[in-house]
């Protein structure tokens, strides 16, 4: 009986090897930007949601400018850029993402509330948002 367990075994560790050797699935390539559209969405109360590639971006519209939510992909730069400018000329005054270089100012100095960016990574007003770095 004892043979037989080795025997199996044994037979398992063979078999095994192959089974660990292959190589795993290769990883998915990139999305295709080009092709992909931004869809506009009015929730009323001049809030919209854009939608894309990899997840939506809010947008709150106000007298002084926008407050906007998750900037999706650097690539889609311009596209979000084009669509924000169907829903309002008012500049990205808070953004939430990289690509767009706010900061949420009630957040790094709270006696300033929210009227205008404070952080040194973002510009004046004017220009938002700006270009994505170059790579």
């Amino acid at each position: 009986m004892h043979k037989v367990k080795m025997a199996v075994v044994a037979a398992m560790m063979a078999l095994s090897g192959e089974v660990l050797a292959q190589t795993p699935p290769a990883a998915p390539p990139p999305p295709d930007f080009s092709k992909v559209e931004i869809k506009t969405t009015d929730l009323g109360d001049d809030v919209y949601m854009l939608e894309g590639q990899g997840g939506n971006i809010t947008l709150a519209v106000a007298k002084d400018g926008i407050i906007m939510v998750d900037g999706e992909f650097a690539p889609l730069h311009d596209k979000i850029k084009a669509a924000i400018a169907l829903v309002s000329n008012q500049p990205i005054n808070i953004s939430s993402t990289p690509i767009f270089t706010a900061t949420i100012p009630a957040a790094t100095n709270p006696s300033r509330g929210m009227a205008r960016p404070s952080s040194p990574r973002t510009t004046s007003r004017t220009g938002w948002p700006p270009e994505p770095p170059t790579a």
